[in-house]
């Protein structure tokens, strides 16, 4: 499997979280057609064969978030995608009250 580590934002591409939208909207995506395409124009150029751009929206630091291009290709064995890390939990009480 192989994942490049360059980071591509995706420009004309913008996520925004609307704080009065129900839980189920995870965000709305925003499109500015001409640096949209101009994108696309260059990921063609970069990458000739391609039939889709995948994109990630991210969080950054900052709380906002950002959309970057997912560029995961499966190695010759066919294999998945790398599977995210979970977050370490918090130890459990072993002394519950029930």
């Amino acid at each position: 499997m192989s994942y490049q580590d360059e980071s591509v934002l995706v420009n004309g591409m913008f996520a925004k979280k609307n704080p009065n939208s129900p839980d189920f909207v995870l965000c709305g995506i925003n499109i500015k057609l001409d640096a949209f395409s101009e994108h696309v124009r260059d990921f063609k150029k970069r990458e000739p064969d391609a039939e889709w751009l995948s994109v990630d929206v991210l969080m950054a630091k900052s709380g906002k978030p950002y959309c970057k291009e997912n560029n995961w290709k499966p190695s010759e064995g066919g294999q998945a995608a790398p599977a995210a890390q979970a977050p370490a939990m918090a130890p459990v009480d072993d002394d519950l009250p029930f």
